[in-house]
């Protein structure tokens, strides 16, 4: 009997990870293998249930390899492997590395006026991200880039996102596929505000025989922006910066 589509089993992956290497080819692979024995032995298979299995741990140095497989059959009969096709499964072995990357925040639009980013108080949730994979790929990650899009944003910002794996530049690994990390989406915190310009004030007390008439004051001054919350800058119009006691002044002066 032939027996189609019979699925190839990777043992050994510990040993072959110990030794620095992974397999980066395919291994969700077939074989096709004519078995002989008892018909009723052989009516009981199915393809399913025969396994090439491969030994991973005879692999000593990256490359492309041709491995021998083992067939397994299930149960204690007497049926044999008359042939086999291919004879050895075609593999792709690469050296691995794990790396620690920095995760980055980057932005892109702009928010409406009258708004602002406090990006100097931005977090995110994990500072790096370990990545695993083909060393020669590793070797071009240098950080875990996360961008913020800030069109039409308008208060702060809590939420989860992906990044993308970048060289030293900012730029996205194009082929990150065989590559693993340990974080999946990284919560970002960047507070939101609103601007708005509010009026200096100051109080001039009279006293020692000044009134506020016999005197001019000027300040460096007139308005200052500041940023808060909706709630915390409505209403607010002006900021009084002190009082000018006239009774402390002999003559002009700065304060």
């Amino acid at each position: 009997n032939v027996f189609y589509n019979v699925p190839v089993v990777m043992e050994g992956q510990t040993v072959l990870q110990e030794r620095g290497m992974m397999i980066t080819s395919d291994t969700n692979q077939t074989v096709t293998l004519k078995l002989s024995g008892k018909r009723s032995d052989l009516n009981k298979l199915k393809s399913s249930d025969i396994a090439a299995v491969v030994d991973l741990s005879r692999i000593m140095e990256a490359g492309d390899k041709k491995v021998m497989y083992d067939v397994s059959i299930p149960g204690d009969s007497s049926i044999e492997v008359v042939s086999r096709q291919p004879d050895a499964v075609s593999l792709t072995v690469t050296e691995w590395a794990v790396k620690e990357i920095p995760v980055e925040l980057a932005y892109e639009g702009r928010i409406p006026e009258g708004y602002y980013v406090d990006r100097q108080s931005a977090s995110v949730e994990f500072a790096t991200v370990a990545v695993t994979g083909p060393k020669a790929i590793i070797n071009q990650i240098e950080q875990a880039k996360i961008t913020l899009n800030l069109d039409n944003r308008i208060e702060t910002i809590s939420e989860s996102l992906r990044y993308a794996l970048c060289d030293a530049e900012g730029n996205p690994i194009e082929d990150v596929s065989s590559i693993t990390t340990d974080r999946g989406e990284i919560r970002v915190t960047v507070t939101i505000q609103q601007l708005k310009e509010l009026k200096l004030v100051y109080t001039v007390q009279e006293g020692g025989g000044l009134t506020a008439e016999d005197v001019k004051v000027t300040a460096d001054y007139e308005t200052v922006t500041v940023a808060g919350s909706t709630a915390a800058l409505l209403g607010l119009e002006e900021i009084n910066i002190g009082t000018v006691d006239l009774s402390e002044l002999a003559e002009s002066g700065e304060l």
